[in-house]
């Protein structure tokens, strides 16, 4: 009796058949996952910087003063240029509200990726000087 060694070239061509089809498989698989996180990573990425940015702004309309004009909100004091420079965003709209209140916005452009508006608002409270 003749041992054999080794395999034949039919079992040979289905095991590179069988793995081809497992790699092209998981090869997909895997570059689903990598284009999703990287999808994540970027629309991490753009709603931190959106907060800073949010965040920045509310500040600066909390500590500079301001007023209403033509439903635009113009910076106003001593450092009212250089503020305005540093604002995050385009210039500001605003509406004037009852019991001394001001709504701050800015609409920005739709995203092109999601059609989502990319903006603010923040409510400003005018304090009375008048009241006891």
């Amino acid at each position: 009796m003749n041992n054999k060694f080794g395999f034949t070239l039919i079992e040979i061509i289905l095991t590179l058949a069988i793995a081809s089809v497992f790699y092209t498989l998981a090869f997909r698989v895997y570059e689903l996952a990598t284009g999703q996180h990287l999808k994540f990573q970027k629309s991490h990425a753009l709603y931190f910087d959106y907060n800073v940015k949010k965040s920045l702004a509310i500040k600066m309309l909390k500590t500079h003063p301001g007023t209403c004009l033509d439903s635009n909100y113009i910076f106003t004091g001593s450092a009212a240029d250089s503020v305005t420079l540093a604002f995050p965003f385009p210039q500001p709209h605003c509406s004037s509200l009852p019991a001394q209140r001001t709504l701050i916005f800015y609409q920005g452009l739709a995203d092109s990726t999601d059609n989502h508006l990319v903006g603010f608002s923040y409510l400003k409270e005018i304090p009375n000087i008048y009241s006891p």
